[in-house]
C-alpha cells in the first residue's frame, strides 16, 4: 500500500524493507527464551552473573536484577529515560549498558513499568557470552531468518540503505509530511535495529502460529 517515499512513483509491496524498531524485541525475546529451553542461561538468572561489570544506579536493583526483569521493563527507570541520549550515538552496546548505571531510578525495583530501550540491548548483549561469543546479530540470523527463509531481513542501517526497495521514514514539518534519514541504531540492535519485509515477516509469524515451525521444520521447540 502506497510508495516508499513521498513525492515519488516507487510503489511499496511485500518485498519492501522497513525499519521494525520495537519489533525486534519479539527476537530477542525468543532468542533468550531458546537459550533457556538449550541451558544456555536462565531467564530468571542475575544479570551480573553474566555481563561483566554490569551495573545499575543502586546497588539493591545491581545485585538482584534478571535477564526476566530487563526483558520486562521493571528495573525502576522512567518510560525512555536516557535512551534517547543513545539514538543515532556513536556509543557501543557495551558503553550504553554501562550507561545504565548512569540514571537515577525513578520507581523502586519492580514496582513500576518504564520502556527501556537500553534494558533491552543488555539482554541481547547476554547472547555473546553464554554462545561462545555469537553476537545478538549472528545468532538471530543464523536461528531465526535463515531457517525461516528470511532472506530480506537484516540487522544493520548500511543494509537498508544500499537496498533499492525500502520504505523511507517521513516526518511531518509545517503540516507537509518529508522523508528524512535512517536511524543510525544498530548499537541498540537487541532493541530495536531489524529490517525486514512484510512477506519475511509472515514466516515469523507462520512459524509461531505453527508451534514453532516452519515448512515442516521445528526452528524453536513449542516448549519456547
Amino acid at each position: 500500500f502506497g510508495v516508499c517515499e513521498t513525492g515519488k512513483e516507487t510503489p511499496v509491496n511485500d518485498q519492501t524493507l522497513f525499519m521494525i524498531a520495537s519489533c525486534s524485541k519479539a527476537f530477542t525475546g525468543t532468542a533468550l527464551a531458546l537459550l533457556e529451553h538449550e541451558k544456555k542461561l536462565s531467564l530468571d538468572q542475575k544479570a551480573v552473573s553474566i555481563l561483566p561489570g554490569f551495573r545499575l544506579y543502586d546497588s539493591l536493583s545491581t545485585r538482584e536484577v534478571t535477564i526476566r526483569d530487563l526483558l520486562c521493563h521493571r528495573i525502576g527507570l522512567e518510560t525512555f529515560q536516557g535512551d534517547l541520549v543513545h539514538w543515532d550515538s556513536d556509543l557501543s552496546r557495551a558503553e550504553i549498558v554501562a550507561q545504565l548505571a548512569k540514571y537515577p531510578p525513578q520507581y523502586g525495583f519492580r514496582t513500576h513499568y518504564g520502556y527501556c530501550n537500553a534494558a533491552f540491548t543488555a539482554a541481547g548483549q547476554c547472547i555473546p557470552y553464554t554462545t561462545d561469543g555469537l553476537s545478538w546479530d549472528t545468532f538471530v540470523k543464523s536461528r531465526f531468518f535463515e531457517p525461516l527463509g528470511m532472506t530480506r531481513t537484516s540487522t544493520t542501517q548500511k543494509t537498508i540503505l544500499a537496498d533499492a526497495n525500502a520504505a523511507h521514514p517521513h516526518t511531518r514539518v509545517d503540516g507537509k509530511v518529508l522523508a528524512i534519514g535512517y536511524d543510525k541504531i544498530d548499537n541498540l540492535g537487541p532493541a530495536a535495529s531489524i529490517n525486514a519485509s512484510a512477506g519475511d515477516l509472515t514466516h515469523w509469524i507462520q512459524m509461531h502460529l505453527d508451534s514453532g515451525r516452519y515448512n515442516g521444520q521445528q526452528v524453536v521447540p513449542y516448549a519456547v
